[in-house]
């Protein structure tokens, strides 16, 4: 049973221009104050995840600037996306390529957006290490989310369902629904 994590790493920024531009796309942008929000990203999971077993998908734009970043991250480990088409095109060529290059049937993928702020990478950790156990013991697809602080366009929306599993650190539910960056109306009424 292994775990391979992909860093979702395509898109242009736009949320954060003028700061993210062609010559300084958002990831490798310091939000922080630190290092860049990719950077934080392989330091985040690199006591989880082997180097070995952690992707980059990204787009051929921006695969020089990202490798010239990441020298650790094996040029083979980079997933580049012939077209940008969101989430859910990222993922579904993640989990081909991961799917030939591993060919077990027991790996678990965890893919990540670089561009989230994570101030207890701790508790992440937990997080995803509790939810790859439950992925491999139901057999279901398990996302991480936070409870929002106010209505916000930017983000995407997770609506719990029924409780199926609590175990330290996570509840794991049924997802009731999903809005991706939605109109504000629609935030207010979610957020409520």
């Amino acid at each position: 049973m292994k775990n391979v994590a992909v860093l979702m790493a395509g898109g242009r920024g736009q949320r954060f221009w003028p700061h993210s531009r062609f010559d300084t796309p958002k990831q490798l942008l310091s939000i922080t104050g630190g290092n860049s929000m990719i950077r934080e990203t392989v330091n985040r999971v690199s006591p989880l995840i082997d180097l070995s077993d952690v992707f980059v998908s990204t787009t051929e734009d921006l695969f020089d600037s990202i490798k010239d970043a990441l020298p650790e991250i094996d040029y083979l480990n980079y997933i580049l996306e012939p077209v940008g088409r969101d989430t859910a095109a990222c993922v579904g060529l993640a989990a081909i390529v991961i799917e030939h290059r591993y060919k077990d049937p027991d790996t678990t993928l965890i893919t990540l957006p670089i561009d989230h702020i994570i101030k207890d990478s701790e508790k992440f950790l937990g997080a995803i290490k509790e939810a790859c156990v439950l992925a491999r013991e139901t057999g279901n697809l398990i996302t991480i989310g936070i409870k929002p602080s106010r209505p916000e366009t930017g983000y995407g929306y997770i609506c719990a369902g029924e409780e199926v599993e609590k175990t330290n650190n996570i509840t794991a539910c049924a997802v009731k629904n999903f809005y991706r960056k939605t109109r504000f109306g629609n935030c207010k009424k979610i957020y409520k």
